[in-house]
């Protein structure tokens, strides 16, 4: 449940700008999320990065249904991506060799046009992961 949480967050934070168009009274909320916006995208591109590597690592997982693996595949993705787009600006405060910051901006300048894109499809997958581990605590 916690991933669908994280990725819920990380989704409306990368949509932002899409959802207070549909809904401009959402949009006291995302500019209090969106204070902190670059610590939710390092901790959430970290975290990305762990469960994409556990995917890979885990014979446990590979173990699981296609589907359920995939789902773990996809909810990393998600988490790595939304989160390198959220916190880049912050990340780049940090990062001091200057071959890291060309790559990374590289990255950035080819994930940004896919934003909203990826926060709507955050949003999709973290609602899908709250569902069915509610499901599967019912079971």
């Amino acid at each position: 449940m916690i991933y669908g949480l994280s990725l819920m967050l990380l989704g409306v934070l990368s949509a932002a700008s899409f959802i207070v168009s549909r809904r401009p009274d959402a949009k006291e909320l995302i500019e209090k999320l969106a204070k902190y916006q670059g610590y939710f995208g390092v901790v959430g591109a970290l975290w990305g990065a762990w469960v994409l590597v556990r995917c890979v690592l885990d014979l446990r997982l590979v173990g699981l249904p296609l589907g359920l693996w995939l789902t773990q595949v996809a909810v990393g993705a998600m988490l790595l991506g939304n989160g390198f787009l959220l916190g880049y600006n912050l990340a780049m405060s940090w990062l001091k060799d200057e071959a890291a910051r060309a790559h990374a901006s590289q990255v950035y300048q080819k994930l940004l046009p896919y934003q909203t894109r990826l926060g709507l499809a955050a949003i999709v997958l973290g609602a899908w992961g709250v569902l069915s581990s509610l499901v599967v605590w019912r079971l």
